[in-house]
Parts: structure tokens; C-alpha cells; sequence
């Protein structure tokens, strides 16, 4: 499972493996050290998430592994946060299973310590918005009006529904009524 955690006025992310009673966290890393930020959670609004088989439904509405939510002082975020985890994949299992020789062992976590600033930090959405979980799109609102993101690049329903299956039900600023399906497509109902 994957947790997240506060050390210093920084919030990092660290797998946590093993058994029942035997978990141990390995190579954490920062999320972000912005003291603005008073809390960072994933979209199931928690600290930690399991692995789990995401469905190809799942799959089409958001990437959990790379989506947070920070809590600022004056404002939430939906950010995306890109960072060198590929790189540390593969020089911790290169750490882990291929070298024997503790000084290159060390010398590879040092690298691995020395990428922690490698990350970018995107801000999808700032404002109000609701994350129903890793099953639905994110919905937001700017003014008066709601949208789902990613199917939306900015705010445009009056009325906005919750996801049953591939579409959600939705009133426009002009009263036309229809559906919005996960890929962002619009079905009008007929006059």
C-alpha cells in the first residue's frame, strides 16, 4: 500500500510493505514542502490507498497514483504531481536485486535521496471540487457552474449529476437538458 505522511513540515509518500505486524516504509518520497499546505491526501480522501485491480471503467476516470488533493490554508487543490518514479523504480530494484557490493548499494541510495527534488507539481483544479473516490471524475465548480474533470476544461452546467456507469445527467446555463458521457461527449435530450 501506498501512505502518505508529514516529517518536518514536508508531506512525502512512501510504500509500505510486509506483513501483518512486519510493515516497513521504504523509499519515501516528497510530495511537496510548501508550508502553505496543511493536508495532502489521495482522491479517496485518505492518507494511504491499497493496490488494487483498477478496471478498464476505473481506468477511463482517474489515475490514482499520480492525482492529490492538497489543503491549503485558503483553498483546495486537485494537483498532478510528476516526478521521477520511474527513475526510482528502477535504481531501487537495481539496488535491491542486482548489487551485492554494499558500497555501490550505498552510493545508489545516496542518488536515489539526490532525485527527491525532481518533481512538478501541476494544478488541475484550485477551489471547490469533490473527489467521489477513484470510480468517478472529479467535480468542480467556478461560480455558479459545475464541470468533471478531465472531461471538462472549465465549468459550464447549471446541474451536474453523479456518474451512473459512462454518464452523468447535466443542465446547461440555458436549461438544455442531456447527458455528458466519461469520455466528454454531450447526448441533448430532444426538445
Amino acid at each position: 500500500r501506498r501512505e502518505i505522511f508529514k516529517a518536518n513540515h514536508k508531506f512525502y509518500q512512501s510504500d509500505v510493505s510486509g506483513y501483518w505486524g512486519e510493515m516497513e516504509k521504504r523509499d519515501s518520497v516528497l510530495i511537496t514542502n510548501d508550508k502553505m499546505v496543511k493536508d495532502v491526501m489521495y482522491l479517496n480522501n485518505q492518507r494511504y490507498h491499497t493496490y488494487d485491480d483498477y478496471s478498464k471503467l476505473n481506468s477511463i476516470f482517474s489515475f490514482p497514483y499520480s492525482y492529490y488533493v492538497l489543503n491549503k490554508k485558503n483553498e483546495k487543490q486537485l494537483v498532478s504531481i510528476i516526478r521521477r518514479e520511474e527513475k526510482v523504480k528502477r535504481l531501487t530494484y537495481e539496488r535491491d536485486y542486482n548489487i551485492h557490493d554494499k558500497t555501490k548499494k550505498d552510493s545508489l541510495d545516496n542518488v536515489i535521496k539526490g532525485l527527491e527534488d525532481e518533481i512538478d507539481i501541476k494544478v488541475l483544479i484550485a477551489g471547490e471540487f469533490e473527489s467521489f473516490g477513484y470510480n468517478h471524475p472529479i467535480k468542480f465548480k467556478s461560480g455558479n457552474l459545475f464541470g468533471y474533470y478531465p472531461q471538462n476544461e472549465k465549468a459550464k452546467y447549471k446541474r451536474l449529476g453523479k456518474f451512473n456507469f459512462f454518464f452523468a445527467e447535466f443542465e446547461t446555463e440555458r436549461g438544455r437538458a442531456g447527458w455528458i458521457d466519461v469520455y466528454g461527449n454531450e447526448y441533448f435530450k430532444g426538445k
